[in-house]
């Protein structure tokens, strides 16, 4: 792998790094649900309204909490791909996440295209080749791709 091989993949690696924590800043949104839901309760209660008032608020709450772990689990998968691509590890999880990535319109896409193009590079294929077989792979490209 060349210089500038190495140097797109640590740039990739870092806009995944910048995604992942932009999904992590998105997670505090449904914190205003789970407010939602806790005054919801609360002004239940104070007006004697009690398990009337808990179930809405139940589900406000839920809803904000479900929101926030899925919008998390994101913020996680982009972090492990920054990290693989890092790494130069685990090229097919890499490759999943980088379509997934482009259908997020419009950064998504101009970064899951980007790293598409430069994963699908044979001397970027080989080195992620290498250190998955512990660095004894085969130099010829074309075989290392249908060893996969």
């Amino acid at each position: 792998m060349n210089q500038q091989d190495q140097e797109h993949l640590r740039l990739l690696a870092i806009f995944y790094y910048i995604a992942a924590g932009f999904h992590a800043l998105i997670a505090l949104l449904p914190l205003v649900f789970i407010v939602m839901g806790i005054t919801t309760i609360g002004f239940g209660f104070s007006q004697n309204h009690g398990a009337e008032a808990s179930l809405p608020g139940g589900l406000i709450i839920l809803f904000g909490c479900l929101f926030m772990i899925f919008i998390l689990g994101f913020a996680y998968i982009y972090y492990l791909a920054g990290k693989f691509l890092n790494q130069q590890k685990h090229w097919l999880y890499c490759m999943i996440i980088a379509a997934l990535t482009a259908t997020s319109f419009p950064l998504g896409t101009i970064l899951g295209v980007f790293t598409i193009v430069v994963l699908c590079r044979d001397s970027v294929k080989a080195v992620f080749e290498a250190n998955r077989t512990g660095g004894f792979a085969n130099t010829d490209p074309q075989h290392a791709v249908l060893e996969r």
